[in-house]
C-alpha cells in the first residue's frame, strides 16, 4: 500500500468515525448533564444528597469521555501517521476505557453475591501486587 493510499484510507476511516463521534459526545454530555443537575438540586434544596461514589464516578467518566471525543473528533490523517500525536490519542482512549470499565464493574457492587466475589478479587490483586514487587 502506498503512502497516498494509506492517507486516503485513514481519511475514509476518520470520516466514518466522526459520524459516530457525535453520538458518543451526546451520550457523554447527557451523563454530565445528569451529574450537574444532581449537584444543582443539592445546592438549591433543603434535602441534601451526599456525594456518593456513583456521582463522582459518573462525573469523572463523563468529563473524560467528552474530552476524549473532542480530541479524537479533531484528529487528522497526518496525526495518525505522526507517532507522538498518535501515542497521545491512544493514551486518551486508554484512560476512557479504564474509567468506563471501573464504572461498569462498580455496578456489580450492588448485587450482594457478585460484590463479595469482586471484593475478594480486588483484595487478591492488591496482595498479588505486593508479592510481584517482592519477587522482582
Amino acid at each position: 500500500m502506498t503512502a497516498a493510499e494509506k492517507t486516503s484510507k485513514a481519511r475514509e476511516n476518520i470520516s466514518t468515525y466522526n459520524s459516530f463521534n457525535f453520538i458518543g459526545s451526546i451520550f457523554a454530555a447527557t451523563m454530565l448533564y445528569g451529574v450537574i443537575s444532581k449537584l444543582l438540586f443539592n445546592f438549591l434544596s433543603n434535602f441534601k444528597l451526599n456525594w456518593d461514589k456513583w456521582t463522582i464516578l459518573d462525573g469523572i467518566t463523563s468529563f473524560v469521555c467528552l474530552v476524549c471525543f473532542n480530541v479524537t473528533g479533531s484528529i487528522t490523517a497526518d496525526d495518525i501517521f505522526e507517532s507522538s500525536k498518535k501515542q497521545n490519542i491512544d493514551y486518551y482512549v486508554a484512560v476512557v476505557v479504564v474509567f468506563s470499565w471501573i464504572r461498569f464493574f462498580a455496578y456489580f457492587l450492588v448485587i450482594r453475591s457478585i460484590s463479595k466475589l469482586l471484593m475478594t478479587l480486588i483484595k487478591m490483586l492488591r496482595d498479588t501486587i505486593g508479592f510481584v514487587f517482592i519477587m522482582i
